[in-house]
């Protein structure tokens, strides 16, 4: 048998999607509407940046990802998410990472 080892960088269990699209978050609680762009999409999470908004780990929220097709009856992209790690961007906003809970339909 032969031992092949992998050769990438990428060694995550979900190979993260580069998508820069806009993201809407609903906190739970309090309904606060957050927009943002989302940066990146994978099986387990997500990375989003907040431009004017303040979030703190452990937040959940409703995120929804709007389709941008045209002329396409696509449906949008929503999911329960956790705040599971908060950056501040030297010139003002956070990037945000999060963990996805579940899926949505």
């Amino acid at each position: 048998m032969v031992d092949i080892q992998k050769n990438y960088s990428e060694k995550r269990d979900f190979i993260r999607m580069k998508i820069n699209a806009a993201v809407t978050l609903i906190v739970n609680g309090s309904g606060n509407e957050i927009t943002g762009k989302c940066k990146d999409l994978s099986g387990a999470g997500m990375l989003i940046e907040i431009a004017d908004e303040v979030v703190t780990m452990g937040t959940q929220c409703l995120a929804t990802i709007q389709a941008s097709y045209e002329n396409l009856d696509e449906p949008d992209f929503k999911a329960r998410i956790e705040i599971t790690r908060v950056d501040p961007i030297p010139s003002g906003g956070q990037i945000v990472g999060a963990s996805i809970i579940e899926i949505l339909q």
